[in-house]
């Protein structure tokens, strides 16, 4: 057996062509820093995780705002799946799916589960009645893929 940053790896337990061979493990061997990047995970270990990104939001009315929210893969491309999501915000705002995407719970709430169309895009409509910020996260449920969600979005509302 080889340690590897504080585990035991079975040797074998990790098929050759997850591993580049130009990567020492055991014998003394210490796999440098960035010797591991994106490109080389294999295509399957690149579409378990996704990054949240957020478009620019579109002013419909002055309490009304449209938002897109995509998921892109660890090489910042989108991601060519359906995948299942939770969206909360203040409580002051209500927000409904648009075009892209199907809300699954809680449409016309501050806080609903959607699932995102076939490109891994999901459409939002956000109404606010006071003039304020109104953050938007995004958050992992038991069916999401593993998420980068840790940027939120931010819509100032402005009632003329």
């Amino acid at each position: 057996m080889t340690r590897l940053d504080g585990h035991f790896i079975k040797p074998g337990s990790i098929p050759a062509d997850r591993l580049d061979p130009e990567i020492l493990i055991g014998g003394g061997g210490a796999i440098p820093d960035g010797a591991v990047t994106p490109a080389k995970l294999s295509v399957a270990l690149l579409s378990r995780f996704a990054i949240v990104t957020w478009n620019e939001p579109v002013e419909i009315a002055p309490d009304t705002k449209t938002l897109g929210l995509q998921f892109n893969d660890l090489l910042g491309q989108p991601m060519n799946v359906a995948h299942i999501i939770r969206i909360t915000c203040d409580e002051r705002a209500i927000m409904t799916v648009g075009n892209e995407g199907v809300s699954l719970s809680g449409d016309n709430s501050s806080d609903l589960i959607a699932q995102t169309d076939a490109t891994g895009l999901l459409t939002l409509t956000i109404t606010c009645n006071e003039n304020t910020d109104i953050f938007i996260a995004a958050g992992a449920t038991q069916l999401s893929p593993m998420l980068d969600c840790r940027t939120p979005a931010q819509l100032t509302f402005q009632q003329t």
